[in-house]
């Protein structure tokens, strides 16, 4: 089945992000799932707390960290709307998916994993993908994406790729 975008509400940066509609029913029933009749918000650390008892913050743990990572003052305060927390867990699967993706695509370009590019390594890439860099590109992305010049870390990547982004 084909993904639909879910647009993000207010948020800047990120416009939208591919959702299917399976993940939306299966967000909505971990919502629904513990708000009393008649109640259209729920507050995130009452769903910490059914969560653990019944031990799915192992299980489902992916969820759980979502639930985590909405578990703020204010929203344990005044409670979520299902509109809101549809927001929130868009935002956290999309950070985390970023994450591992740019993860993914850095370990594809480390191939003596090192967990770090050379400009040796910049120049193997830009010739296997045909870009054939010249030296002084290769210093240019260099001095733009490495913190000591000498090497790009998973970070540098991750953090370059993010600017990017935006």
């Amino acid at each position: 089945m084909a993904d639909t975008v879910y647009r993000l509400k207010g948020k800047t940066g990120i416009h939208a992000m591919p959702i299917s509609p399976e993940q939306v029913d299966e967000l909505r029933q971990a919502f629904e799932l513990f708000i009393p009749d008649k109640q259209t918000t729920v507050k995130p650390y009452e769903l910490l707390n059914c969560f653990e008892r019944l031990g799915l913050n192992e299980s489902r743990k992916a969820m759980y960290e979502m639930i985590q990572s909405m578990s703020t003052s204010v929203n344990n305060e005044l409670g979520l709307t299902f509109e809101e927390f549809l927001d929130l867990a868009a935002t956290y699967f999309n950070k985390r998916d970023t994450h591992e993706g740019l993860s993914r695509i850095f370990k594809l370009f480390d191939n003596t994993e090192r967990g770090r590019l050379t400009k040796k390594d910049m120049r193997r890439i830009s010739n296997e993908l045909d870009l054939y860099l010249k030296s002084e590109e290769i210093e240019l992305i260099f001095s733009r994406a490495s913190t000591d010049g000498e090497y790009i870390t998973l970070e540098d990547f991750m953090f370059h790729m993010r600017v990017q982004e935006m």
